[in-house]
């Protein structure tokens, strides 16, 4: 889950007058990274910073970020000050759904993307939302035959879909080296990797810990792991 709030100084007038023309001004960062398995494409945390730092000190304005980890969970402050003194604060925290350094760092550097785009008012994330109600329903002569589906099949790739919206907060860079150790451990056995998957969803949804395949595993980790394995296939 997610907390997000935002406070401002007793004064604003200039702060808001400096983002209105900062905004008139700056444009979307560079869409400089793939998420092949969302189908997106997104701007990096360097892209989003480097589109706002063209232009905020132009209106005199800055943005710091600090970011807090209890250990389970990271949480971001992100303020946006102008020279008058006047500023607006924003906080984000998310789980980082597994203890250790690399998992703190990649929850961070989301934290810090999503909120310093959202505070500059800049685009950073594909959005194909209303394409199909502009191009229109296709012609009949344009219509394919509908594919036989397997239902075994369909029932593993919704169960897939819902366990990935479970990891939507999860970086990006994160979830696809884990999906890639996945599937190279279960090979053509896709039950046992949806299963694998949604018992990481549901641990990350809950902020609770999941030894991770894509990351070295202490002794520990790696008996909860044999653990989960072997009765998944008692």
């Amino acid at each position: 889950m997610t907390d997000n709030i935002i406070s401002f100084s007793e004064e604003r007038g200039a702060l808001f007058k400096a983002l209105a023309e900062a905004q008139a001004e700056i444009s979307n960062p560079t869409f400089d990274k793939n998420n092949s398995h969302f189908g997106s494409k997104y701007a990096s945390l360097t892209s989003v910073l480097d589109a706002v730092r063209k232009v905020f000190p132009k209106h005199g304005l800055s943005i710091i970020q600090g970011p807090e980890c209890d250990g389970q969970v990271v949480s971001v402050e992100t303020i946006i000050g102008h020279a008058s003194g006047q500023w607006v604060s924003c906080t984000l925290s998310i789980p980082t759904g597994k203890p250790g350094a690399h998992a703190i760092g990649s929850a961070i550097t989301y934290a810090k993307r999503f909120t310093a785009q959202a505070m500059a008012g800049v685009a950073a994330d594909d959005d194909d939302d209303g394409n199909a109600a502009v191009e229109g329903d296709p012609k009949p002569a344009q219509r394919r035959q509908p594919k036989k589906v397997d239902p075994r099949s369909a029932d593993l790739k919704k169960r897939s879909t819902v366990a990935l919206a479970k990891l939507e907060h999860m970086d990006p860079d994160e979830l696809n080296a884990e999906l890639k150790a996945i599937k190279a451990a279960h090979g053509d056995d896709h039950e046992s990797a949806v299963l694998e998957l949604e018992e990481m969803g549901a641990a990350f949804e809950a902020g609770d810990h999941w030894p991770m395949r894509s990351f070295p595993l202490s002794q520990e980790e790696e008996a909860q792991r044999q653990g989960v394995e072997g009765a998944d296939h008692a």
